[in-house]
C-alpha cells in the first residue's frame, strides 16, 4: 500500500512539474537552466519504498529531457543551510 501511495504522489508531483513548465521543456535538450536534485534524510535509494520510487522517477524524467539530475544523501550532522549550499554549486 505504501508503494502505491508513493507512486501516486510521485506521479502527481511530476505531473505538476510538467504541467507548469510544459512550454519550456523540449525533449532531449538541456538549456543549462534546469537541474533536478533529490535529497533524502533517512534511508537510501534502494529501500524499496518512497526513496527508491522517487529516485527512479526523477532520474527517468531527467534522462528523457536531457536535464542534470543529482541525488544527495547527506550526513545526519549537516544542517539545512549547509545542505542548500552544497546543492546550489
Amino acid at each position: 500500500m505504501k508503494k502505491i501511495i508513493a507512486m501516486l504522489l510521485t506521479l502527481l508531483l511530476l505531473t505538476g512539474v510538467t504541467a507548469c513548465g510544459a512550454s519550456s521543456w523540449s525533449k532531449g535538450s538541456d538549456s543549462g537552466e534546469y537541474k533536478i536534485a533529490m535529497i533524502t534524510t533517512s534511508g537510501d535509494v534502494t529501500d524499496m519504498s518512497f526513496n527508491q520510487t522517487t529516485y527512479e522517477a526523477s532520474k527517468e524524467f531527467a534522462e528523457e529531457r536531457g536535464v542534470h539530475f543529482q541525488y544527495y544523501n547527506p550526513p545526519r550532522t549537516l544542517m539545512m543551510p549547509e545542505l542548500l549550499q552544497l546543492i546550489m554549486r
